[in-house]
């Protein structure tokens, strides 16, 4: 379908990994950075992995104090969107001192449950403007965690779906119209 053809576009991985750039980062990609990260994702990096490269990149790990307490708060507030307990930050702490890599911590965070159903409940609200229902977010959760589906592949089935197909008064044009400019942004135009 359409949809997933935009979701698995050039244009989209940039605008993602533009995104994840300035949110992690805090700053805009290099153009060779940007390519290399798009071409990665063309061939089926997925969004975690991306996130997960990205916080434990000696830039990110670096602007955090370096492999320990502010760097966990780190992943808990860019990650989770919150602040952790004491006890979640001296288990990770204690993790990577028992030689557990920054890698695998940040795609522990990355793909987590939590994180996972906030992407999903994101989704949601950008795509089809509600807020899902518990079983909702569940259901693409698993499929998320079983390695049925990715982002992309959920955010494909939303706007390729009927309720989105609705929003638009079941207008193919206007359907056209609001998938480009919710997919790619007013750049895809």
């Amino acid at each position: 379908p359409l949809s997933a053809t935009l979701t698995h576009s050039t244009e989209y991985y940039t605008e993602f990994v533009t995104a994840a750039y300035q949110r992690f980062l805090g700053r805009a990609p290099d153009s060779a950075g940007l390519a290399a990260w798009v071409a990665q994702m063309e061939s089926g990096l997925t969004d975690e992995h991306v996130e997960a490269d990205f916080v434990s990149s000696t830039e990110y790990v670096q602007s955090h104090g370096g492999a320990g307490a502010g760097w966990v708060r780190g992943l808990y507030h860019d990650l989770l969107g919150r602040d952790p307990l004491q006890a979640e930050v001296d288990s990770w702490v204690q993790a990577l001192a028992h030689g557990v890599s920054t890698t695998d911590v940040a795609f522990g965070f990355a793909a987590s449950t939590e994180r996972e159903r906030q992407r999903v409940s994101a989704d949601y609200l950008q795509y089809l403007s509600r807020r899902p229902s518990a079983t909702e977010v569940d259901g693409w959760v698993a499929a998320f965690e079983d390695g049925l589906l990715t982002n992309e592949d959920v955010v494909a089935r939303f706007v390729g779906s009927v309720e989105f197909f609705q929003k638009q008064q079941s207008n193919p044009h206007d359907w056209l119209d609001q998938a480009v400019l919710a997919l790619l942004g007013a750049a895809g135009f």
